[in-house]
């Protein structure tokens, strides 16, 4: 499977991932002949390792997990070891029509930092809902 990544000194590149589940679940991904690991308790954990370690260098991750308003649930992450995501709406419960694939790609423009999706998730629980 192949995921596209965005350097901000080299432009788009493709890399390649693998997903293992299990009690730990393993995400690794292979860009320019170099391969990271990473494991979690559910893959969303792993995406998230990861795009902190790459943001560092300066590298987006352009998938849904990336989106300010992609949610895991208990539910979501027994169901999908994490790998399917709610996209969540400020005042709005969650709900199965909203369930997306947290490795499908997006744009560049929708990319969120780990920091901006852990405030509007914190955001989102926090507020009374319909």
């Amino acid at each position: 499977m192949y995921i596209k990544i965005y350097d901000k000194n080299s432009g788009f590149h493709d890399a390649i991932i693998r997903l293992t589940p299990g009690e730990v679940c393993i995400f690794s991904i292979t860009l320019n002949s170099e391969t990271h690991e990473f494991s979690g308790p559910h893959f969303f954990s792993c995406l998230k390792k990861a795009r902190c370690v790459f943001e560092k260098k300066e590298m987006l991750i352009l998938c849904v997990g990336s989106l300010k308003n992609a949610c895991v649930s208990g539910m979501s992450m027994g169901m999908s070891g994490g790998r399917m995501a709610y996209i969540v709406e400020l005042g709005r419960h969650s709900s199965r029509e909203c369930l997306r694939d947290i490795f499908e790609p997006i744009d560049l423009h929708e990319y969120s930092t780990v920091e901006e999706q852990e405030s509007f998730i914190e955001q989102w629980y926090s507020m009374p809902k319909i």
